[in-house]
């Protein structure tokens, strides 16, 4: 232990050692391969990943505008017919699909919370909701049950809950 207290102290720093000492040790493996070179995790998903979609939208629906948007990627696979570019863009369609969300799941229209997202999980039983947050001791604020078929949501805390 001590021989690495040494390499990290500066040249020609005095370091004296008298009596008890408490260390906490935390060791964090180097990320190998293509990743984020910096540590703003919410910058490198948002700008940099294609994978990531933003929902731009100056209304309430942010909940429904991501569910709708993430389960037309995965339908698009299966049905080539879902106008996936006008969803994923925010057109007219994101949000006629995400009013009608809110309908057919008897969510009002508005911010919404864990209760919303639970109603919407009981709406869309083929899917498992996931809502992911950046803290890394529990990725998961919430976890729908366990289905093939997963709509992933990062959750941003900003001006707009979900």
């Amino acid at each position: 232990m001590f021989g690495h207290i040494e390499k990290v102290i500066q040249y020609n720093a005095d370091f004296k050692f008298n009596g008890d000492a408490t260390f906490n040790v935390l060791h964090v493996d180097m990320v190998n391969g293509k990743g984020p070179t910096h540590t703003n995790l919410r910058h490198w998903l948002i700008k940099k990943k294609k994978s990531v979609i933003t929902i731009n939208n100056t209304d309430d629906l942010c909940l429904a505008r991501a569910l709708v948007t993430a389960k037309a990627r995965l339908d698009n696979s299966n049905d080539r017919t879902i106008n996936w570019k006008n969803i994923r863009q925010g057109f007219g369609e994101q949000t006629k699909l995400a009013k009608d969300l809110h309908v057919c799941a008897g969510v009002p229209e508005g911010p919404c919370g864990l209760d919303e997202v639970n109603r919407f999980q009981e709406f869309l039983q083929d899917y498992q909701i996931l809502v992911l947050t950046q803290v890394l001791q529990d990725p998961f604020m919430f976890r729908g049950p366990e289905k093939d078929q997963k709509l992933c949501l990062l959750y941003h805390q900003g001006p707009r809950s979900l």
